[in-house]
């Protein structure tokens, strides 16, 4: 199915932070009154816990609409965030030299971990 303009988006996004070496990345997500947002944050330590260092934030955010549930919606990001990472060369940018990637809702209990793509 494809989100419209996620992957160019990400490929935005990830370019703002291109220089920075964050051990943690996450493709955060929430519901709007038209359909879900997507950001993108970076810094150290576990973002699903309160010691969690943003030193980054992407400043454009990505909004779409699609059908289904919260259950679609991740599955589809997962899925496009894996293509858009496969294509990455080592070490490219922020989203390639991150430790762990987490992809999911606002509200944390709808998380999936993304590991980074093998090296080439």
């Amino acid at each position: 199915m494809g989100i419209s303009g996620l992957t160019a988006w990400l490929s935005r996004v990830d370019k703002e932070a291109s220089e920075l070496k964050l051990p943690t990345m996450c493709l955060g997500l929430y519901q709007t009154k038209t359909g879900y947002a997507a950001y993108l944050i970076g810094g150290e330590g576990n973002v699903l816990e309160r010691g969690f260092k943003e030193l980054f934030r992407a400043e454009e955010q990505h909004g779409f609409s699609m059908p289904g549930g919260w259950e679609d919606v991740l599955g589809e990001v997962r899925t496009e965030l894996h293509g858009y990472m496969d294509e990455l060369a080592e070490n490219a940018t922020a989203l390639a030299r991150a430790e762990s990637v987490v992809v999911g809702f606002d509200d944390g209990e709808r998380v999936s971990m993304v590991p980074p793509p093998p090296a080439k």
